[in-house]
């Protein structure tokens, strides 16, 4: 086999396992939490992939983790519906603490940067407008950018 076909093959087996474990729509709404507020978008939105079996459990509890930090101090916020949801699914007290343990140690309290967008900027857009490349320009989803 040349280095060629083990290229395509490694690359072929990763787009699969992208498609499979639901990471592109997964990456886009993680990228649109950082990007901007919309509580009720991204309840739904969020709330849709943790039920959904193409979802992994790690994926969808690393996403309800993002929400929750995005909108701890919101009163609109659907995390407990998504803590039922991913009990649902399997998840384990142990896992399901994780979501609260991230808040009491990166909740908004604590964080000396607005890590999400705020009216000025957010940490995340600060960083990706000094990427080459990105920095003027809208883009859907980072993790498609390779």
């Amino acid at each position: 086999m040349c280095i060629r076909d083990s290229h395509t093959a490694i690359i072929s087996r990763l787009a699969d396992e992208v498609r499979s474990r639901n990471l592109y729509k997964i990456s886009e709404v993680e990228q649109q939490l950082f990007e901007y507020d919309a509580v009720t978008l991204h309840s739904n939105t969020v709330l849709e992939l943790v039920q959904s079996t193409d979802t992994e459990l790690e994926d969808a509890l690393r996403l309800t983790i993002l929400y929750n930090l995005r909108y701890e101090t919101d009163k609109n916020n659907s995390t407990p519906k998504l803590k039922m949801e991913l009990s649902r699914r399997g998840c384990s007290e142990q896992q399901l603490d994780m979501i609260d343990t991230f808040t009491r140690v990166a909740g908004a309290q604590y964080r000396h940067h607005a890590l999400f967008q705020t009216k000025s900027q957010s940490l995340f857009k600060g960083l990706v407008q000094n990427i080459p490349g990105m920095g003027s320009s809208e883009v859907r989803n980072v993790y498609t950018l390779h």
